[in-house]
């Protein structure tokens, strides 16, 4: 009986110890606190996306899910790639390809035309006679 009582303080010293180091990692990692504010950040996202594109009702809310996803994963690649720059490009660039994928199943090919033009910013007009040199 003593060595079963030995074993589980060793055992609870051991998991305190890897509880303790590892509380540091996870505090600065998305909780369910942050749900809420994730929540609205999907909101206000929908809703611009639905004065811009005059998103239906089911539209709307098959968007505001793949948008608190979406934005979801973004808040996680940038953690767990903050130490990685390279890595984090590839992985939203990822992220953002499966977006566009699932906006592309949701949205009609004139309300896609809208939002491909609105996500890449236009390019500044150059006369090509100019050198731009000033």
């Amino acid at each position: 009986m003593k060595s079963l009582l030995s074993f589980l303080v060793l055992i609870w010293s051991a998991t305190g110890q890897v509880s303790a180091q590892s509380s540091d990692r996870l505090a600065e990692l998305p909780t369910p606190a942050n749900n809420r504010m994730l929540h609205l950040r999907a909101i206000i996202l929908t809703r611009d996306m639905s004065r811009t594109l005059q998103l239906n009702d089911t539209q709307y809310e098959r968007l505001r899910v793949i948008n608190q996803t979406r934005l979801a994963r973004q808040d996680e690649i940038l953690w767990l790639y903050q130490d990685d720059p390279a890595q984090q490009r590839a992985r939203l660039s990822e992220l953002d390809l499966y977006y566009e994928q699932q906006c592309r199943r949701i949205l009609t090919p004139a309300q896609l035309d809208q939002f491909i033009q609105v996500q890449q910013p236009a390019e500044p007009e150059t006369d090509p006679h100019e050198n731009g040199l000033g």
